[in-house]
């Protein structure tokens, strides 16, 4: 919802009262409608478990697919000198255009010096920090 907000769509949203996933009952009614918005415009797929593909509103998410949802937002595009982290092998194949788009722009950056740990989980002040220049590289 945060992240929506601050890259703009917040007037655009869908009204949804069923996302399509199958743990639909799990995601709260007032997330229901940027769930659906943002599944629809490709920001997130939902993950295939037992019981179908479910959002999976309770769990965690990682810098690397924090960096996946806010580049498919923003939309930044590749930079020609790609950005070399000290953890370039333990940074996932599928997030890497997203994390070097992401930090060519300056929004996101390395940790602990020159490591990305992308698989690390996002914590509250890495989020801020996140939206803060989401909402930077929209407003400029």
């Amino acid at each position: 919802m945060l992240a929506m907000n601050a890259a703009g769509y917040e007037t655009d949203l869908l009204s949804a009262v069923d996302t399509g996933f199958a743990d639909d009952e799990d995601i709260p009614t007032h997330m229901k409608s940027y769930v659906s918005t943002a599944c629809h415009m490709g920001i997130i797929h939902g993950t295939q478990t037992e019981e179908g593909l479910c959002f999976l509103p309770n769990e965690t998410i990682t810098r690397a697919e924090a960096a996946v949802m806010i580049n498919s937002m923003l939309k930044a595009d590749q930079p020609d000198v790609k950005p070399v982290f000290a953890d370039m092998d333990s940074i996932p194949t599928w997030s890497m255009n997203a994390i070097y788009a992401l930090n060519a722009i300056g929004i996101i950056d390395g940790t602990e010096g020159s490591s990305l740990n992308a698989g690390d989980v996002l914590d509250r002040a890495q989020a801020a920090q996140l939206l803060s220049g989401m909402m930077d590289a929209v407003n400029s």
